[in-house]
Parts: structure tokens; C-alpha cells; sequence
């Protein structure tokens, strides 16, 4: 039995960097929880809980305080259709992380309060110089901090509840080449800068009908990033200067909702399974748009069609 173990082990520990395609989402909020791909509403482990399942945190024994950083290595490639030509990207390490801190009340075990700091959103693509999507894209950078206070109940010992209250706050940079040619031979480029904030909710339920069996249902609101101050700057050539004129200009970005169904079952005292099965709202991002305080004949307000679907992840 010890070779089984070390085994499904060994296998356990390869599977999970072959999953981490996921947009802009960025599921990397719990150390143990990466070590089991993301499955955490209804398996309760940490302080990590006010994340993954609120409604279990006041399950978790005594106090907790954790935090974690993962650096991440994004990578990306284009191909041109008529041309063949592959253009790839060369983005900078990024360091999403996260912090909990679970606390019980003394006169009552069974309420907790709680406070995540956690990055669930973000990412930086930077392409190669000269690609083929210059005109699109240059380099993109998203970051998005959520901070948490939260409440937990178990109102018996089979069934908790919980809720937390999210306000978050982050960045935009987006980059991308002008077809404009300076004296030099350059493409001229526009740079958008801008903080973000927004609001939104974490709720869940955590249910233990029998001693080896939890059930977990979570759902984390969609939170409307609003841009209402960014700089835009644009660097041309003076003789066309007067169109692309530098100011402020206003955006959103929409952070989709996740609602999690979670399954837990312990079969033994040295093995867990647990399943989340996540639906993420990404047709929230349907458009990107920016309004821009000065507009010319050449600087108008600009709608891009995203088109996102929702999905669900395993």
C-alpha cells in the first residue's frame, strides 16, 4: 500500500502545471489547494477557506494565518495565417499572492471573522518587438486586489454559512503600436494607464450530512473594475500631434462571477478526493471600451467586441 501511495503521489504532483490555461483568472489562492488543482469549496484545510467556501471557514480548528506567493511564467505564440510567421511573447515573471488571516470568537466557537487579501484576476503579456498585432497590442498589463473581511456561522455541527464584503482595487496598462511612421522609421504608440476599484461578494454554504462526506456551494459575485481618471498618452510625430492629443480617458473591465459546486469524501485517514466543478460568468466581458476626454477626427471613443463565453472548469 505504501507504493500506491507514493505513486498516485508522484502522478498527483505532475498533473497540476499542465492545467493552468485560464485567461486572466488566476487560481492560485491557497499553497495546499494548488497541490490538489484548485479544489477547496468543500474540503477545508486553512485560513484559505475565507476564499474557497466562506460558509466552511468556521469549520476550521482554532486560528489560522497563512499567506503564499506563486510566481508565474506566462507564454504565448501567434501565428500569421497568410504568412506563417510566429511571433511570441516575452512577458515578465508575475507574483500573484495571497493572506488570511481566521480568528474565533471567545464566547462563541462557532462564529469566526476573517480577512483575505488575495489576487484572483490579473496577468502581463508582452509581445516580442515588431510583431505581426503591433497595431492591436503591444504589451497588456492587469492587476487586481481583493480584500475580503468576512463572517462565519456554524449554526450546527453538520451545516455553516458565510459571507464576505470585497473591495477591489488594481491597475491597467495597456500598449499598442500606432501605423504612423516617425522620421526615425518608428511606429508612433499610445500608452492607457489608469487605476481601477470596484465591489462585489463571497458567499457560501458547507454542509457535513455524514462523518466522511462535505458538500460545499460557493458564489463570488462579478465585480465592475471602473477606470474613471486614466491617462492616456500618445507619442507621434508633431506633425500629427494635434489628433492624438494627451488626456484622461474612462473604462471598465468586467471580473466574471464563479459559482462553485464542491465535493469532499475521505476514504481513509491517509486519503482525501475532492472535486470542485466552477461555471465562471465570462460573457460579462463581452466588450472593451474606451472614452476618451479628447476626441479629433483621428482619436474616437473606441468599442472592441470580446465575445467571452461562459465556461465551466473542473
Amino acid at each position: 500500500m505504501n507504493y500506491l501511495y507514493k505513486f498516485l503521489l508522484l502522478v498527483f504532483l505532475s498533473v497540476p502545471a499542465l492545467h493552468f490555461a485560464q485567461g486572466f483568472q488566476v487560481n492560485l489562492q491557497g499553497q495546499k489547494q494548488q497541490g490538489m488543482g484548485g479544489a477547496g469549496t468543500a474540503y477545508m484545510q486553512d485560513a484559505s477557506s475565507l476564499f474557497f467556501n466562506p460558509g466552511g471557514a468556521s469549520f476550521v480548528h482554532g486560528n489560522s494565518i497563512i499567506a503564499g506567493v506563486t510566481p508565474t511564467f506566462a507564454r504565448g505564440a501567434f501565428m500569421d495565417a497568410n504568412t506563417k510567421e510566429v511571433s511570441r511573447t516575452n512577458s515578465p515573471v508575475s507574483t500573484p499572492f495571497a493572506a488570511y488571516g481566521l480568528f474565533e470568537i471567545k464566547d462563541s466557537s462557532k462564529l469566526k471573522l476573517g480577512l483575505a487579501v488575495y489576487t484572483p484576476f490579473g496577468s502581463t503579456v508582452q509581445w516580442e518587438d515588431g510583431w505581426t498585432g503591433r497595431f492591436a497590442l503591444t504589451r497588456l498589463e492587469l492587476r487586481a486586489i481583493f480584500i475580503q473581511p468576512t463572517v462565519s456561522y456554524r449554526i450546527t455541527d453538520k451545516l455553516g454559512i458565510g459571507a464576505g464584503f470585497v473591495y477591489a482595487t488594481g491597475k491597467v496598462n495597456l500598449q499598442k503600436d500606432i501605423p504612423i511612421i516617425n522620421a526615425d522609421g518608428d511606429y508612433a504608440h499610445a500608452e492607457l494607464n489608469g487605476k481601477a476599484q470596484g465591489y462585489g461578494f463571497n458567499a457560501g454554504v458547507y454542509f457535513n450530512p455524514i462523518e466522511k462526506l462535505s458538500i460545499g456551494l460557493t458564489y463570488r459575485s462579478k465585480v465592475e473594475m471602473a477606470v474613471n481618471d486614466g491617462d492616456a498618452t500618445f507619442t507621434v510625430p508633431q506633425s500629427v500631434a494635434a489628433n492624438f492629443p494627451n488626456g484622461k480617458f474612462k473604462s471598465k473591465l468586467p471580473l466574471p462571477s464563479v459559482t462553485t459546486l464542491g465535493f469532499g469524501f475521505k476514504a481513509t485517514d491517509k486519503l482525501n478526493f475532492a472535486l470542485d466543478i466552477n461555471y465562471v460568468g465570462w460573457k460579462a466581458y463581452d466588450t472593451l471600451s474606451f472614452d476618451y476626454e479628447n476626441n479629433t477626427t483621428s482619436l474616437i471613443d473606441t468599442k472592441s467586441a470580446r465575445m467571452y463565453k461562459n465556461t465551466f472548469a473542473f
